[in-house]
């Protein structure tokens, strides 16, 4: 059993693989030993290879969320949680989970409906605001002029459940095109419609396995 989760846990982490972990470890009555061995994820941009911090390692409600270099500390790793039961009847249960900050326990949330609400860490409740899913963009018919470049042009975006017109995890910056900077806010912000669009670089992010990241990764 020991030999098999080392084996899950240096694959190559990819949303499919990352809902699977998740899927073990259920929020109702998991077992205490099963939670001691919840993986851990870093939230990753992309582009900078820096990720989400809880700002200040604050453990409060409303505490805001960052983008920061890796220091490998716990308030920039989160557990993925799904609900025993899906948001929405027509939603698939399998795909939208609560990102829990491993420090505090809470769970990071949009703080309003409108693009530019910022993202903070709020006691998890399962609210639609706390919900969350990878989702991929794919090139358009438009975008996609050389064959080669079809087949690579995807991205990766965090969307949020909360509101009628869906909004992405985004690092807030004005100096595009260029790459978000440290410190910069997270906030949720309409969609990218298209793998080349001028903002993608604040929307494209991966989840890491914290051991993976730090075996590869690791300061000198």
């Amino acid at each position: 059993m020991h030999a098999d989760r080392n084996a899950r846990r240096s694959s190559r982490t990819r949303p499919l693989v990352a809902l699977a972990l998740v899927a073990a470890t259920a929020l109702a009555g998991a077992p205490q030993a099963a939670v001691a061995d919840v993986p851990y994820f870093y939230v990753v941009n992309s582009g900078t290879r820096m990720m989400a911090e809880v700002l200040g390692r604050r453990t409060d409600d409303g505490a805001p969320v960052v983008l920061w270099p890796n220091y490998g500390g716990p308030s920039q790793q989160f557990s993925l949680n799904r609900l025993p039961r899906p948001v929405n009847p027509d939603s698939s249960q399998d795909q939208w989970f609560m990102l829990q900050a491993r420090h505090s326990g809470k769970c990071l949330k949009t703080s309003g409906l409108q693009s530019g609400a910022v993202i903070v860490q709020e006691t998890c409740s399962g609210d639609a605001s706390q919900m969350w899913r990878l989702r991929i963009i794919a090139m358009t018919a438009a975008e996609c002029t050389v064959r080669s470049q079809c087949l690579m042009g995807r991205r990766t975006v965090l969307e949020n459940y909360y509101g009628r017109g869906r909004r992405c995890l985004d690092a807030a910056h004005g100096h595009l095109p260029g790459m978000p900077e440290q410190g910069a806010s997270l906030q949720a912000w309409a969609c990218i419609a298209g793998s080349s669009a001028p903002n993608a670089v604040n929307q494209e992010w991966e989840l890491v396995d914290v051991q993976e990241w730090d075996a590869a990764f690791v300061v000198r």
